[in-house]
């Protein structure tokens, strides 16, 4: 094919005019009108049904059934000792099956009993897990008392080279939640501070 025929291909308008806000408006028609529960137990019925879509249609549709329950995988490497108040434990978990992310647990010196958990996977920083705010905040949290769980965000930091999140639409072309695997690795990070021994389950966040 010549450069003249490939470029009167690409040239062609394949939709007309408006056809993209006439089939917005046709599938918008169809979605169901939203009724506003009138009872506290109706929105936790209403709560846990459309938790339960979501992750079935939405963040893990064409994902192997049972991975959203697996147990995390997790290695640690070693421990830092800053002799400031907490300690920074070095881990790596395994996010998505042969997905490994790095991550650094901040750890209160003095840790006894059930403490609150925070996970901080806030990313789309070419720094990730060494930018310096997010270092002060997790430190911040370890010195009042808390756990801080500082993962590395797909794409950014150690997993820049490996992983680019914004093609995550080539999996969807697939059958496959591309979301999934950015949905996992943070809750893989969940996991991974709820199987801590001092975690309390009752206290546990996450930034964003």
């Amino acid at each position: 094919m010549t450069s003249n025929q490939i470029a009167r291909a690409l040239s062609r308008k394949l939709l007309g005019k408006r056809h993209t806000r006439i089939m917005m408006d046709y599938y918008t028609e169809k979605l169901p009108r939203l009724k506003t529960p009138r009872t506290p137990a109706e929105w936790q019925k209403r709560t846990a049904k459309i938790r339960k879509d979501l992750l079935s249609k939405v963040y893990l549709k064409g994902h192997r059934p049972g991975i959203n329950n697996a147990p995390p995988v997790i290695q640690w490497r070693g421990v830092i000792e800053t002799g400031k108040g907490y300690r920074i434990r070095k881990l790596r978990y395994e996010g998505y099956p042969g997905m490994w992310i790095p991550a650094l647990l901040y750890e209160p010196t003095n840790l006894r009993g059930k403490v609150p958990a925070v996970l901080n996977p806030n990313g789309h920083h070419r720094g990730g897990k060494a930018m310096d705010y997010k270092q002060a905040r997790c430190i911040n949290l370890a010195k009042r008392g808390m756990l801080a769980l500082n993962t590395e965000f797909i794409g950014m930091g150690e997993l820049q080279g490996s992983a680019f999140h914004m093609q995550q639409a080539h999996i969807d072309l697939c059958g496959v939640a591309g979301v999934g695997p950015m949905y996992l690795a943070m809750k893989r990070g969940l996991d991974v501070l709820l199987a801590h021994k001092h975690t309390d389950p009752e206290r546990v966040t996450m930034t964003g």
